[in-house]
């Protein structure tokens, strides 16, 4: 039999209006071998939508999950609120130009899928009522004057996020890698465990006080913790993987009741 060989076709990556880090060294790459992208994050959790124009800036504590919490840390990273907000207001300057009800999500989805190297984009219907947007999203084709504009305002606005692809998430101890989950194809084994031991730890060692972001994250991790008791491995963590496990609940126990 002759050897088969497999090559890549196409790559899953964050991309979006706010963050543009594969084009500095990853788009040039699958141009070369002829791979393309599939994006995820192009609304980037939803903060690339009608619902944020004029709207003043969120707290984490009102930040209803990991994802937005996620994706605020890149709005961030992009340039500010201010920034942002600029941002949104132009997609929605080129939104009135399209018939329809044309928004802003549609406007920085079209911008992403007519990118250099995208092959598709992965869009997320949390619900029946996101269906028709998405599909008037991937049906919208901004024109060469539109895109022109959009980019000529990232040029000039964007601040960040620096770096390659990943590099932010990658840092452990930066504020993106700390909501970060790693080892997820080892899901409560004593891998997993040990990456919420250190993120425990990386939380003490740097908060001396506790706030309701704090508070929210130790509970997060608590939860986390419990469903180590439900998981298909717990069965085979090490002995000394249920004592720690053990004694990572009576921390997070003794840590909570001193928050606000």
């Amino acid at each position: 039999m002759s050897k088969l060989t497999f090559g890549f076709t196409q790559l899953q990556v964050q991309y979006s209006l706010i963050d543009s880090r594969v084009e500095a060294h990853l788009v040039p790459l699958c141009r070369q071998h002829d791979v393309k992208l599939l994006p995820y994050g192009v609304l980037a959790g939803g903060f690339l939508s009608d619902r944020w124009l004029h709207q003043e800036e969120p707290s984490s504590q009102t930040l209803e999950n990991r994802s937005l919490t996620k994706y605020k840390l890149m709005v961030d990273e992009f340039g500010g609120w201010g920034a942002f907000q600029h941002l949104l207001a132009l997609c929605r300057e080129i939104a009135d130009s399209h018939r329809g009800d044309c928004g802003i999500s549609d406007v920085a989805v079209a911008y992403i899928a007519q990118q250099d190297c995208v092959g598709g984009i992965i869009l997320g219907a949390r619900s029946k009522a996101h269906i028709g947007s998405t599909l008037r999203a991937a049906n919208l084709k901004l024109t060469s004057q539109e895109i022109g504009r959009i980019s000529q305002f990232l040029c000039r606005t964007r601040q960040g996020p620096a770096g390659d692809f990943y590099e932010l998430e990658r840092e452990r101890k930066g504020r993106h890698g700390q909501i970060m989950r790693y080892n997820l194809n080892r899901v409560h084994s004593d891998v997993h465990l040990a990456e919420v031991q250190a993120r425990i730890a990386l939380w003490e060692e740097e908060n001396t006080t506790c706030d309701s972001a704090a508070r929210t994250f130790l509970q997060q991790l608590g939860e986390e913790l419990q469903s180590f008791h439900h998981g298909s491995e717990y069965g085979k963590l090490s002995q000394q993987s249920g004592e720690t496990l053990r004694a990572l609940e009576k921390k997070i126990v003794q840590l909570l009741p001193t928050s606000i």
